[in-house]
């Protein structure tokens, strides 16, 4: 009964946890969406031309609305902010962005004929908040300037619109507009050139024919699948597979893996709706040390699971109900659903450009159903080599007897592996260099280094121990690069070197700028201008796990000397609050990693230069060799 008792308490504590964190939006939304306003209902524009052809744009705010003074913006296509007069507000001290000037009832602006373009467009942007409620995600429209329509626009990297994207060459940015720079040459490979497809291309495919745009999403998950982002959910599918047992059959690893992927599918589906409720990106928001330390002990307690310890499933209720629907496989079949959901949130956290640009146009077009349509699809082009590997690895796996128990422990222990990988992101480098040396060593013990041997030893048990000895010399050697200042495991015994890398590293550091608002930014952006260097700025966070291996390729003394011909700018968004989604929103950043290059003296982002995602050795020279470095 007692162990009834726990084994309900842990599935229902994981299946409402994971649930209610996927559709909790992420910046405190209490309204229920199907009655929440839009922001352009309570904060209706409406745009004229004065007896000076000036440009006036006038607010009518709904009660209990108020607008933020600051988010009020008129730019240029290029990005380049036009002066603008803006009506004078109230200070309100806001829960958002503390002290800080609003308008209330009518916001009026007002930008010269002589700032305005001769022709074409301007991108208009403004923010407001609900009293003691909700908070809308920040607007922008396109303004033509011969018929002062407004029309909505979906943005990519520097608030270019689909139009531009689709024709950079018809620019309508003025005559003095410093021309674009070639793009980097392209990476070559074939899955360098194709997972690293700018956002611009793949926010044309977003607006492209709903099927053609369905069949590209479906194929760049395809091509994802072939990169680091799936890899942490291969143990995960494997694990579940072998609690099977001798029941695990072609068809029913076929069935389970597929249970999976479609749930993994729908949690990026999920992510494509909370983007268009909220504007930002809820996987981002998830990488927190609550979440991750949730998810750890999902992880501790399916090991625990695997170890015999008790069965861990859905409530005996959920699990008949399952059971009568899928001839009695529902309740490793429910199990599956909740742990490919989880996994997609939570263990994976890849931002990549099609990811990236997907959650963009969710956000700023609001159009929702494309936008989740397009991940769900991404999702299952990145399941399929799971589903082929459940299906036909399945038969792999043993059945019964001895091997059985065996397999599952080792499961168990990979389940323990995860959730030690949840917990790096939370520790700094060195801290995570001791939590890996004290596994290492506690595997060697448990693999019984210490146990003798003797002439009845079977040949498994002498594996065992020669796996025990390699787990404590490579315990031992992270214990010695912990206690000597390294924080790379797989080169524990770097700091001995003294070597000609470390030499190059610090002859040629570079002081980094740490940010983290919008205010610290342009402060330390100005800084930067004055030194008349290119700029780097890096969106990371110390949850990111690969932020950390770009920093590794970054750190390179071929490398070295030519960033420091940069200023470099790192954007931290460790605590994703609402100082950090500010920062990123107004970059058009959707998480770590992110690069972005600016040019000297005018700091304009190279646009077709930024990198998502992974950093190769590749792309950065391609990039470094854009900027003539």
């Amino acid at each position: 009964m007692i162990r009834h008792f726990y084994r309900q308490l842990f599935s229902l504590l994981f299946f409402s946890i994971v649930l209610s964190a996927a559709f909790t939006p992420v910046t405190g939304i209490q309204a229920v969406a199907q009655t929440m306003r839009s922001a352009e209902e309570v904060m209706q524009l409406s745009v004229t031309r004065d007896e000076k052809n000036a440009l006036q744009f006038q607010w009518n705010i709904a009660p209990k609305i108020y607008m933020y003074r600051d988010k009020i913006q008129v730019e240029k296509p290029d990005g380049t902010v036009l002066p603008a007069d803006v009506s004078e507000g109230v200070i309100k001290d806001d829960m958002n962005f503390g002290r800080t000037e609003v308008l209330y009832n009518r916001a009026f602006a007002q930008v010269p004929e002589n700032a305005l373009p001769k022709e074409g467009h301007v991108l208009v942007r403004w923010q407001g908040c609900e009293e003691d409620s909700i908070c809308y995600p920040p607007v922008t429209r396109s303004l033509d300037l011969q018929t002062l329509e407004l029309s909505k626009v979906a943005l990519g990297l520097g608030g270019l619109s689909q139009t531009e994207l689709a024709a950079p060459d018809l620019s309508l940015t003025d005559d003095t507009a410093p021309a674009q720079e070639p793009a980097a040459p392209a990476e070559t490979g074939l899955i360098a050139s194709l997972t690293d497809v700018s956002t611009e291309e793949v926010t044309a495919w977003l607006g492209s024919n709903f099927a053609f745009m369905l069949a590209g999403f479906f194929g760049f998950g395809l091509l994802l699948a072939l990169t680091p982002c799936v890899f942490p959910m291969i143990p995960i599918l494997s694990g579940m597979l072998a609690k099977s047992g001798e029941k695990l059959s072609s068809g029913r690893g076929f069935v389970l893996s597929s249970a999976y992927v479609v749930a993994m599918a729908a949690a990026y589906a999920v992510l494509g709706f909370a983007a268009s409720w909220s504007g930002y990106n809820l996987q981002a928001a998830l990488q927190t040390p609550y979440a991750l330390g949730f998810m750890a002990l999902v992880f501790v307690a399916l090991a625990l699971s695997m170890f015999g310890y008790y069965e861990l499933q859905l409530p005996q209720g959920w699990t008949n109900f399952f059971s009568r629907n899928t001839s009695g496989k529902g309740g490793a079949i429910s199990g599956a659903l909740v742990l490919g959901f989880g996994s997609a949130l939570i263990v994976g956290p890849c931002v990549t450009p099609p990811l990236a640009a997907a959650l963009l146009y969710v956000a700023q077009t609001g159009d929702a159903v494309r936008g989740a349509s397009a991940l769900f699809a991404l999702g299952l082009g990145m399941g399929v080599p799971l589903i082929v590997f459940g299906t036909f690895g399945a038969k792999y796996l043993p059945k019964s007897g001895p091997w059985l128990n065996t397999i599952k422990q080792i499961f168990g222990v990979v389940f323990l592996g995860l959730a030690i990988y949840m917990i790096l992101r939370l520790l700094s480098d060195e801290n995570a260099m001791l939590l890996l040396a004290l596994t290492a060593l506690a595997c060697g013990v448990f693999l019984g280094v210490f146990d003798r041997l003797n002439a009845k030893s079977t040949a498994w048990m002498r594996l065992e121990k020669t796996t025990g000895i390699a787990a404590l010399i490579y315990g031992t050697l992270l214990m010695v690069g912990f206690a000597g200042g390294s924080t790379d495991p797989w080169q524990p015994l770097g700091f001995l070197q003294g070597s000609t890398q470390q030499i190059a590293q610090t002859a040629t550091a570079q002081p980094v700028r740490i940010v983290k608002t919008s205010a610290e930014y342009d402060q330390v952006l100005n800084q930067a201008i004055a030194t008349g260097k290119p700029v780097l700025v890096d969106f990371t966070a110390d949850w990111c796990t690969t932020c950390k291996s770009n920093e590794k390729v970054m750190k390179k003394p071929e490398y070295a000397g030519r960033l420091g011909n940069l200023t470099l700018i790192k954007a931290d968004i460790t605590d994703y609050n609402d100082a950090s989604r500010d920062l990123m929103q107004r970059f058009n950043v959707v998480g770590p990693p992110t690069l972005m290059f600016l040019e000297a003296q005018t700091a304009k982002e190279q646009t077709q230069n930024r990198i998502i995602g992974e950093l190769t050795p590749d792309k950065l020279d391609n990039r470094l060799q854009a900027l003539g470095l």
